[in-house]
């Protein structure tokens, strides 16, 4: 589904939910909490609804909807409900490694293959403009090179091999000491992100268009513990860290999860970010 119309079905859900709530107030007395009132967040935040009890206490939900067959995992609801539970920017050792090889190495490469007839920026300005920009890019080289990615197919398919093999060599050459640093900031930030989501919410729909809900499931936040990077696997997308965890829920059960590095906004373009699940 576009991400214009994922969008718009999102919200027409949320304002559904906010004005018929007596499915989810059912759920909450399950937990022995009465609402007192729902009401959509939404927006840029991290969650999608917030609920105050009779109590006046004020809590997050994230809402995932789903279709099909998908069974909730009540240890980590992610695992059904959501492509990813944490999306973040260059926050890692790995992210800096691999902004200045990509600098370094790969763009003067780029600059020669597509002849593109301007400076490339320095290290900062580069990061400043373009890799750690949360939008779109920003300097003059990268938005010459982002026309010459989107001009023809092998453009793309040649910039996106020197990306995968660009991350192929770092996660080759990190330390055991890099790996743990990883670890313990990826646990951190992850478990940090998840505090605001206190509340998961998942529910199925008969289509991925509808608005009324056909089953509503709902479970208590966990987090996350014991979590290490197992291997480096190359996917479709590319390489990423393979991770294994456990959570508060389930501590005696092991989940596998990725981290996935890469350029969010146009493949060795701008934005360089983590998405997590």
């Amino acid at each position: 589904m576009p991400k214009i119309k994922n969008s718009f079905i999102e919200k027409q859900r949320l304002k559904y939910l906010t004005n018929n709530p007596i499915q989810i107030i059912n759920k909450f007395l399950e937990y022995g909490i009465i609402l007192k009132s729902l009401t959509e967040k939404g927006g840029r935040g991290h969650h999608d609804l917030e609920f105050e009890d009779i109590n006046g206490n004020k809590s997050n939900i994230e809402h995932k909807g789903f279709r099909g067959n998908t069974n909730l995992n009540i240890g980590a609801p992610w695992k059904s409900w959501s492509p990813q539970y944490l999306n973040d920017g260059m926050k890692y050792e790995i992210d800096e490694l691999f902004a200045n090889k990509w600098h370094t190495d790969v763009i003067p490469q780029l600059k020669e293959h597509f002849d593109i007839n301007c400076d490339i920026p320095s290290y900062d300005d580069w990061k400043r403009l373009d890799a750690n920009q949360q939008g779109s890019c920003g300097s003059e080289f990268s938005n010459l090179l982002k026309e010459k990615y989107y001009e023809k197919d092998k453009n793309k398919d040649h910039i996106k091999n020197l990306v995968h093999k660009t991350l192929r060599d770092i996660y080759d050459n990190l330390t055991p000491e890099n790996f743990r640093t990883f670890e313990c900031k990826l646990l951190e930030r992850s478990n940090i992100a998840l505090e605001d989501k206190q509340w998961w919410m998942g529910i199925r729909y008969a289509t991925s268009d509808s608005i009324e809900p056909l089953e509503i499931s709902l479970v208590k936040g966990p987090t996350i513990t014991n979590l290490k990077v197992v291997r480096v696997e190359t996917k479709r997308v590319g390489p990423v860290l393979v991770t294994e965890y456990s959570t508060s829920i389930t501590p005696n059960i092991i989940y596998e999860g990725e981290a996935r590095l890469r350029f969010r906004n146009t493949t060795g373009i701008a934005n360089i970010g983590w998405g997590i699940k």
